[in-house]
């Protein structure tokens, strides 16, 4: 159990060091990414050494949490050595059932993970209970500071990797209407030409 956490800690947080950097210069920004993508390889590649070791062990969730931040080549964080470590263990027999199970994607992932990331933002679009508030008649304010506290977007700020880890329940989640997770009316829709 104590080596879940320590290598789950390690591997999501160092992802977002690149953000908590006080030294927004382009070199900085560049070596804090280098040395996250060089941790992320040495711990993937730790979790594929246990795994090799005992291969009809399923992992715990937050191993899983933590192979998902890498299971995207979009991320600045996940090298292709990375996404194929990664994505070689999360396809592999012992961890595919657990992974796409309804337990696993919506109240692990979905309402476990993502729901308190999000929970903490409040924005006016959205009402306490999560869904989208009715536009006021009043005239709206031009710049909420509020918006922008890291406080209140931990997914933007400390847990980058929510995206990436949101995108794939959304894209893997078992057959049920979508509707039901008010969490989406946090993303704003495209604009779309009028037919």
């Amino acid at each position: 159990m104590k080596l879940q956490k320590v290598s789950t800690r390690s591997l999501l947080c160092y992802i977002s060091h690149a953000k908590q950097t006080s030294d927004t210069s382009p070199a900085s920004r560049q070596k804090a990414l280098l040395q996250s993508q060089a941790k992320g390889k040495i711990g993937l590649k730790a979790i594929r050494t246990l795994q090799d070791l005992y291969p009809s062990s399923p992992l715990p969730d937050q191993i899983l949490l933590s192979l998902l931040a890498f299971a995207s080549s979009h991320d600045p964080w996940t090298t292709p050595s990375s996404l194929f470590d990664s994505t070689h263990m999360l396809s592999s027999p012992s961890q595919s059932i657990r992974l796409h199970s309804q337990d696993f994607i919506i109240q692990f992932l979905l309402q476990s993970f993502i729901r308190p990331l999000f929970s903490k933002s409040k924005p006016s679009t959205v009402t306490a209970a999560g869904r989208k508030a009715m536009p006021s008649s009043g005239p709206q304010p031009k710049y909420d500071v509020s918006e922008m506290d890291r406080k209140s977007r931990p997914w933007k700020y400390d847990a980058i990797y929510s995206v990436t880890v949101f995108g794939w329940a959304i894209q893997n989640v078992p057959v049920c209407p979508l509707s039901s997770f008010p969490l989406l009316n946090h993303i704003k829709p495209h604009k779309t030409s009028s037919w």
